[in-house]
């Protein structure tokens, strides 16, 4: 299992899920993909979250999920240091994608989000494929 965290599970990680899920379709990879947030503060309600982005509720990221992931990406250094301030014993080799959360539903700017995204997934995409450039 691939596992995004961000901060609330709102806009970033489960954009970000979903592109790499689309992304390693399209490179014929069968895995499976989760996205989950540090806090589960209410933002938006369930609905509004199921239109959007085809989640049917928050994922709360929780020690056992954490470790049940083969890849972990958090989007900023911020939510790295909360897994490594609030999770006993964090998995290593976890990838900070550094994409900071100005990237937002109500502000539209998902074709950058996108195209940052990509070009950061790329190249791990390309390790899970063996197709990485020596």
């Amino acid at each position: 299992m691939i596992l995004f965290v961000c901060h609330a599970n709102l806009n970033r990680s489960p954009r970000a899920a979903a592109l790499f899920r689309r992304l390693a379709e399209g490179m014929g990879l069968d895995v499976e993909v989760i996205s989950a947030g540090i806090t589960s503060e209410p933002h938006f309600d369930s609905e509004t979250l199921k239109m959007v982005w085809g989640i049917k509720e928050r994922i709360k990221l929780t020690n056992d999920l954490l470790h049940r992931a083969e890849l972990v990406f958090v989007l900023d250094k911020r939510v790295l240091g909360e897994i490594v301030h609030n999770f006993s014993d964090p998995p290593e080799g976890i990838i900070n994608l550094g994409i900071p959360d100005h990237f937002s539903l109500s502000r539209g700017n998902f074709d950058e989000f996108d195209r940052i995204l990509e070009e950061r997934l790329t190249p791990e995409l390309n390790k899970l494929t063996g197709k990485e450039r020596l």
